[in-house]
């Protein structure tokens, strides 16, 4: 929880937060990737708050509970003020607006220069329900998945880079002659990944003039067998299932397997124990499909989530005002650049002209903090360590990949009976691929699940998007 204690009164308006109380009190709920949290005594909190002038004081919720949390939440009707949502879909967050729990931001976004420049016109559109803007997005690069590995390791083996998954599955199981288990990845978005290289869609797609689904297409099927085929071969890791982020980067990242499949933005917070062992990176974020076109995945619509603002905390206009301020001056250049790279000799030192990051310290102090505040998009080869060169390769892959990015074309359209539904639809399809792949279920079985999520509400779901697709094209 985030409790935000306004120093001094800001612009001309006069503060009813300010005004009416001696001890105005902002509170706000705020995700966090990382297996600890900022201490609010320390010295970066400290100067965050001398520089913003405004008192923080912060609970930070694990990020393995926190859509449970805010759903919860939520429900209860006791609300923060400020909350960080991650799904602004979610059926719960929508229902949420129906009833007015947040404010709609779009009346007052013009007042703030520092947000409103984050934003373009497309971006607002595409974060827009039901004709409000209820939450600030978080602006993030539209290409960040792909494939990151060992290069080294390929290099030794006289493997050349892969363009296409087929070279990738040959790669891949030529490392596994030597390493085992080859292949990390987490959640259920890489094999929409490998899904999108072989000429599939990004969860809903466009084929023949109708909406599908991307279970039930030709491409996401073969991604399944991959994964499968992997899994049989030990290229896939036995515990694949209890993969995440936390013991990735405990394990070095990717420096227990060859190969990973995920965020690889990533690659500044696990290259430097593999750098340390003499190894080498090498990012791949688009591939060429049999046909020869290139894709990558696309991240979402431009944003990963929103900072909401609760009606019943913020009882007026001029203390969402005092708020947003915080938000507004945080989007500024120098603070910004201060929530980047924090104090110089604790979370970076200069090594010429290069800013040299303290990973350690940056990750105890500031990274759950960026998590609060929105922020540019940021040219990812401008903030690692400048001595990470394979980050920086990296990250340019990403940005070259965003001219053949896969939209989900439902992204910014609102099926009703995914709302209430979406959660245990998609358990249905996840739960069956699972055992897909591990071998406990055969394409019977598999088939039998996609048509059991259809009977239970998909194709209404495929319907309502059809009917939204087809009035937004009607509109253009």
């Amino acid at each position: 929880m985030v409790i935000i204690i306004p120093l001094h009164a800001q612009g001309n308006k006069p503060n009813t937060v300010i005004e009416e109380s001696k001890n105005p009190i902002i509170s706000a709920m705020v995700v966090n990737w990382w297996p600890t949290e900022p201490d609010m005594n320390g010295i970066f909190s400290q100067k965050l708050q001398e520089i913003t002038g405004y008192k923080l004081d912060v609970q930070f919720v694990p990020n393995s509970g926190y859509q449970k949390k805010t759903s919860t939440v939520i429900a209860s009707g006791n609300l923060p003020m400020v909350m960080v949502l991650l799904d602004d879909k979610h059926p719960v967050f929508l229902q949420a607006i129906r009833e007015g729990v947040f404010w709609d931001l779009l009346p007052y976004l013009e007042e703030f220069p520092n947000l409103k420049a984050l934003y373009s016109d497309k971006l607002l559109q595409s974060a827009e329900r039901f004709g409000g803007l209820y939450g600030l997005p978080r602006p993030r690069n539209l290409v960040r998945t792909g494939l990151v590995y060992r290069s080294d390791r390929t290099d030794a083996l006289g493997l050349e880079k892969p363009n296409t998954v087929k070279e990738l599955d040959s790669m891949l199981r030529s490392l596994r002659s030597v390493y085992t288990p080859v292949l990390a990845w987490i959640g259920m978005e890489p094999i929409t990944n490998l899904a999108i290289w072989l000429g599939g869609v990004n969860q809903y797609g466009i084929q023949n003039g109708k909406i599908v689904q991307e279970q039930f297409t030709q491409a996401y099927q073969q991604a399944l067998d991959y994964l499968q085929s992997w899994y049989k071969a030990g290229i896939l890791s036995d515990d694949f299932l209890l993969q995440n982020r936390e013991r990735l980067f405990a394990n070095a990242g990717i420096g227990f397997v060859s190969a990973y499949l995920g965020n690889n933005e990533d690659t500044i917070y696990y290259e430097s124990p593999i750098v340390e062992a003499s190894g080498t990176l090498m990012g791949i974020s688009s591939m060429d499909t049999e046909i020869g076109i290139k894709t990558a995945l696309a991240q979402g619509l431009g944003y990963y989530g929103i900072v909401s603002f609760t009606k019943s905390e913020i009882r007026d206009e001029d203390t969402l005002r005092t708020v947003l301020k915080l938000f507004d001056i945080c989007a500024s250049e120098p603070i910004e650049n201060f929530l980047n790279w924090g104090i110089e000799g604790i979370h970076y030192e200069m090594h010429g002209q290069n800013k040299i990051r303290n990973l350690t310290r940056y990750n105890q102090d500031i990274s759950a903090f960026r998590q609060l505040f929105v922020h540019p998009v940021l040219q990812i080869q401008d903030t690692v360590p400048s001595n990470l060169k394979h980050s920086n390769f990296i990250a340019q892959d990403l940005l070259n990949s965003i001219p053949y990015a896969v939209q989900n074309v439902c992204a910014h359209l609102v099926s009703p009976t995914h709302m209430t539904l979406g959660t245990q639809l998609n358990r249905i399809l996840e739960d069956a691929v699972i055992q897909y792949i591990i071998g406990e279920l055969d394409l019977e079985g598999l088939e039998k699940a996609r048509l059991q999520w259809l009977q239970a509400g998909g194709k209404v779901v495929l319907n309502e998007y059809q009917q939204a697709y087809d009035n937004q094209q009607n509109i253009h």
